[in-house]
């Protein structure tokens, strides 16, 4: 098209760029805060829709229609961290102030925040604040500036927890597995994005932090270390956190599915295949750090559990979440935090139980073909005590097929051994209790 640029990753047209207006200064970069007017248009065969502008009112007479005014105020955001739509934010970067530009998308470019489809996009940029860019920069105010920088990072971490909160919950919902599947990555999607921009900030006040030269107390400055680095440690262990979610046979994992959900919407995160063990070890590191200047802060506990609960060293995280719990026994976030690792620690026994109940159906198998009574006997009694004790879950019973084996001694005991009969009938009747438990809430 005539003064379009494509400007897409594949130069494949799905990204068409056009600037009308160049605009004064600077592109804005991450962290400014903006002003813009934005309009989005949905393309057709029967020409552009006007679905969404921040000069709208809708009118409710009839089919809704959107007016525009040209009264209202600019969309006031900070770059980069997706408070408007990516596609304005990409038109944003290439202006300068009172700069104008367009973008004409593919119905698969550029999809967080904007409707499906084809689509136009009109911004006009009136104005851009650059952020503090540290010690030296404009609007530098030493620790204030620091303290200023955590506080935003903090209430992006505070989402993040929330979201984290109610993804834990999804087992209590009764709903459809296709609406609890959608709304599971939406919340999940919501974690990660909250803890990756928090985790920024962090990184920001740290970086500020420890090139030092500060006129401040230095106790003051050790005090807001600690709370940077505790802070920072939290978001990148909630942003390496893989997710799963309660859906009554054994567990349905949402990790990859919704690392692939990100990594079309371009959103930065680890690679599928799960949690970077690097990272984690180095926000384990940041909250120890944060314990040595202050190990009775309840704060400093919690995020210290979790990192060694994260890293699989629950004896350790045991300790720090029991001594936060002496300071204060009435916190509801550490008592939490509790029982997350009292449910790793039986989900890691679990595993291990698994790993045993497939050897022992193995064993079965065997034990029934050679008409080995003895073996068949003790077999089945071992199972017996894994299924009572709460040793295995449904799901793994399920995909050992130990019932298959159980049941077809059942009908053909060996030797047509009466007693290993009556023993094959209490265990089945054991997996259909175990079956009826385990049914889906919405069933």
């Amino acid at each position: 098209m005539s003064g379009f640029t494509d400007v897409s990753s594949a130069c494949d047209g799905s990204l068409l760029f056009l600037l009308r207006r160049k605009g004064l200064g600077p592109h804005p970069q991450d962290f400014c805060t903006c002003w813009a007017h934005y309009r989005l248009l949905l393309r057709s065969d029967h020409g552009e829709t006007l679905v969404r502008s921040t000069k709208a009112s809708v009118t409710m007479t009839g089919p809704e229609t959107i007016v525009e005014r040209n009264d209202l105020d600019p969309k006031k955001f900070v770059l980069g961290e997706m408070e408007v739509p990516e596609c304005v934010e990409f038109v944003v970067r290439r202006l300068g102030v009172e700069g104008f530009g367009v973008l004409r998308l593919s119905s698969s470019a550029l999809p967080e925040g904007r409707p499906a489809g084809d689509i136009n996009v009109e911004v006009e940029l009136f104005g851009a604040e650059p952020a503090c860019g540290g010690h030296g920069t404009a609007g530098w105010i030493g620790l204030k500036s620091v303290m200023t920088e955590r506080r935003m990072a903090e209430e992006w971490l505070a989402g993040a927890v929330d979201a984290r909160g109610k993804l834990e919950a999804f087992d209590k919902l009764k709903a459809s597995e296709g609406q609890a599947r959608r709304a599971a990555l939406d919340v999940a999607s919501a974690v990660r994005k909250a803890s990756y921009l928090a985790e920024r900030r962090f990184q920001r006040a740290k970086t500020w932090l420890e090139q030092g030269n500060f006129e401040e107390d230095p106790a003051r400055v050790t005090k807001e270390t600690a709370r940077v680095f505790r802070g920072l440690a939290k978001a990148m262990l909630l942003n390496q956190k893989r997710f799963s979610v309660e859906e009554g046979e054994g567990q349905q994992d949402f990790g990859t599915d919704l690392l692939r959900y990100l990594n079309r919407k371009n959103h930065e995160g680890p690679p599928v295949g799960g949690p970077d063990k690097g990272i984690q070890a180095e926000a384990r590191d940041l909250a120890l750090r944060v314990l040595d200047v202050d190990a009775t802060n309840v704060l400093n506990l919690e995020v210290a559990g979790f990192a060694c609960a994260e890293l699989g060293d629950f004896a350790t995280a045991r300790v720090h979440l029991e001594k936060a719990l002496e300071f204060d026994p009435g916190n509801e976030a550490i008592k939490s935090e509790m029982a997350r690792v009292n449910v790793r620690e039986k989900h890691g026994a679990a595993e291990n139980s698994e790993t045993l109940l497939f050897d022992l159906q193995t064993q079965l198998d065997a034990a029934h073909v050679a008409s080995d009574v003895a073996a068949v006997a003790s077999l089945m009694t071992h199972i017996g005590a894994l299924v009572d004790g709460n040793q295995v879950t449904w799901d793994a019973c399920v995909r050992s097929k130990v019932g298959k084996t159980v049941g077809s001694i059942q009908k053909s005991p060996p030797n047509n051994d009466q007693e290993i009969q009556n023993q094959a009938v209490r265990l089945v009747r054991k997996f259909r209790d175990m079956a009826e438990r385990n049914r889906p809430l919405w069933s």
